[in-house]
């Protein structure tokens, strides 16, 4: 009985696989596949399950009134196989809304979009966030809610939902805040400007004024709504800027706060080139030095470092030493001399940072001159020092016989103005060419000319021609110079100035180059004064006519040449194209007379314009 009942058993196995193979084999599963122990195979190799997160949300109130709290209920559901992990929820949620409070969620924090941290959700689970919010201005607005996790979901076409609200009504009357802005500016490296040369900007809710000119104490009041705002200002080179903790954050309704910038002047970053030798032979080794000098507390970066090789000076490979090693980028400057451009150095706060290379000087005689110039990070400003490192070549044979200097003119006196030198000259090549609005070129024509450079306090005799930056001073009282511009498309302007002393002051972005009148004593004038008032005690109803001012001429310069050139004195200013012109000032006022061609006269006094031909002059008085 036994027996009958196993072989019935196995009789019914053997009927019941057979069936199964059939049935595998009918449906067309692949043959190896319908057997029974590869069905239990496949089973236990089944690929783990992935997330599918959906979003969807509605508001609890719609419309609502500006100030009404309401919240939006959001439910986030898992439809996958597998479950999501670190599941996070990202709400664009409008900025006139504010934000109260989140329920469902571990963690929410506002930073632009609303940012909140879920609980892990498993499949075919679901939770919801409810987020409890207030309107504060009236509007149709739109909140999305999306959904993510560290999980996989191949379906992220349903993981973000989103609802429009109505807010109608006007919004609640609320004191507008106040924020007092006020510039603070320390000039203690030389800087020259003032609480109004920086631009501030006011960003939060409607700023008024939002733009202004910065103002010391006590400042300006800007009145805005209550929330976030931020304080800014436009970069200022030379200078860095510093903001109080109270230049950005939120603001209350009526409250009332002080933000401070504080705008601390840097000294310019300088940079010295020197020869090793003023004079060599020809085709000989030699070398520059370049210093860096930093003046600020505060390390530098400096961007580049560029030295412009006269014509015929070749740098020697392998020769770099000091502070930087490697051998620079080499360029052509337009066909004359190297470019040699070396990646700068980080300066050190109160330091300085040098290097030395070697060059190859030229086969032919002559003086040469060479530049360098630097780029440093912002705010940061460079600027040049010391002279262009002239090098003269000396032939190994002296030439027996040599040039004769140009002949110095008649220099008329002011008294005698009809017949003025019109001698003119040109740089010599080997003086590199002047720079739009960086640098202009000076030469030594006849008589005793000396220069005083930005920052030095000593006028230095005028040998050879040199390049010089603007901010330098010129005495040709007993002398005769020329001067050598350039505009911005590169075109040469020249003019010889003479019989006086004169600062190079600035470019004007048009071309023009301003020369100041300096020197001399207008005390003079006022001894003249205190004379008249004296004698006036005699017969004081005559005091009238007895003060009437000196036409003693105080200080002069002459102008021969072509170009755009600006001869500025106290009072009045010529803007010349090509002429000879005469600028003096007197004690009774600023005088300008035309020998030759066309000027442009400005009386500084009464904001107007006149226009001098040859042989005309005009005199601009105080009022």
């Amino acid at each position: 009985m036994m027996r009958f009942e196993t072989s019935g058993r196995r009789l019914a196995t053997i009927v019941t696989l057979v069936t199964m193979a059939t049935v595998g084999l009918t449906v067309g599963v692949p043959s190896g596949v319908a057997g029974f122990g590869l069905q239990l195979q496949g089973v236990s190799d089944r690929e783990p399950g992935v997330a599918d997160l959906m979003v969807d949300m509605s508001d609890s109130a719609d419309p609502v009134q500006p100030g009404q709290s309401f919240h939006y209920n959001i439910r986030i559901r898992n439809l996958g196989s597998g479950d999501a992990s670190g599941v996070r929820l990202v709400n664009t949620l409008p900025q006139s809304f504010e934000f109260i409070s989140a329920t469902g969620a571990k963690s929410c924090a506002r930073d632009g979009a609303l940012q909140c941290d879920l609980d892990d959700i498993s499949h075919h689970g679901s939770l919801t966030v409810v987020l409890h919010v207030r309107a504060m201005t009236p509007g149709l607005f739109w909140d999305t809610a999306t959904a993510s996790s560290a999980s996989d979901d191949p379906s992220s076409d349903n993981n973000s939902a989103s609802e429009s609200t109505e807010v109608l009504g006007s919004a609640p009357d609320q004191p507008r805040s106040h924020l007092t802005v006020v510039a603070q500016v320390v000039n203690d490296s030389g800087g020259t400007a003032g609480a109004s040369d920086f631009a501030l900007t006011v960003n939060g809710g409607s700023p008024n004024p939002a733009q202004f000119n910065g103002a010391d104490g006590p400042g300006t009041d800007v009145t805005l709504d209550a929330g976030p705002y931020a304080v800014s200002q436009a970069a200022a080179l030379g200078y860095r800027t510093t903001l109080s903790p109270d230049c950005q954050g939120t603001i209350e309704p009526g409250e009332t706060k002080t933000c401070k910038v504080k705008n601390d002047d840097l000294g310019p970053i300088t940079l010295a080139l020197t020869a090793d030798e003023r004079s060599v032979a020809p085709g000989a080794s030699t070398g520059y030095t370049a210093t860096l000098t930093n003046p600020n507390g505060d390390s530098v970066a400096v961007t580049s470092i560029n030295v412009t090789l006269a014509a015929g000076f070749l740098y020697r490979a392998g020769s770099t030493s000091g502070a930087t090693t490697v051998d620079p980028q080499i360029d052509s400057a337009g066909g004359s001399g190297q470019v040699l451009t070396w990646k700068g150095p980080e300066l050190p706060g109160n330091g300085n940072a040098s290097f030395h290379f070697g060059v190859t000087a030229p086969s032919s005689p002559g003086d040469y001159y060479a530049g360098a110039s630097a780029s440093v990070a912002v705010p940061f400003t460079f600027k040049a020092s010391g002279d262009s490192a002239p090098v003269t070549v000396v032939a190994s044979t002296p030439s027996s016989g040599g040039s004769t200097p140009p002949a110095q003119g008649s220099g008329s006196s002011p008294d005698d103005p009809s017949t003025p030198s019109q001698t003119t000259t040109t740089v010599p090549a080997q003086v590199p060419p002047p720079e739009f609005r960086k640098n202009v070129d000076v030469e030594p024509v006849s008589g005793d000319v000396s220069v005083r450079l930005p920052g030095t306090t000593d006028f230095v005799l005028l040998e050879l021609g040199m390049q010089v930056p603007f901010g330098s001073e010129v005495d040709a009282t007993d002398g005769r110079v020329g001067v050598s511009t350039v505009n911005a498309e590169g075109t040469l302007f020249h003019a010889d100035f003479y019989e006086g002393r004169f600062l190079i002051s600035e470019q004007l972005a048009n071309g023009i180059t301003v020369l100041r009148l300096r020197g001399s004593d207008f005390g003079s004038c006022k001894a003249a004064k205190r004379s008249f008032a004296s004698s006036d005690k005699k017969k004081p109803k005559k005091k009238a006519k007895k003060v009437k001012r000196s036409r003693k001429v105080v200080r002069h310069l002459w102008g021969n040449g072509k170009g755009k050139f600006r001869t500025t004195g106290r009072y009045v200013a010529a803007t010349v194209h090509g002429t000879t012109w005469l600028t003096e000032d007197r004690c009774d006022g600023s005088r300008t007379f035309v020998s030759k061609g066309v000027v442009d006269v400005r009386d500084l006094v009464r904001h107007k314009t006149i226009k001098l031909r040859a042989g005309e002059s005009y005199v601009a008085r105080p009022r």
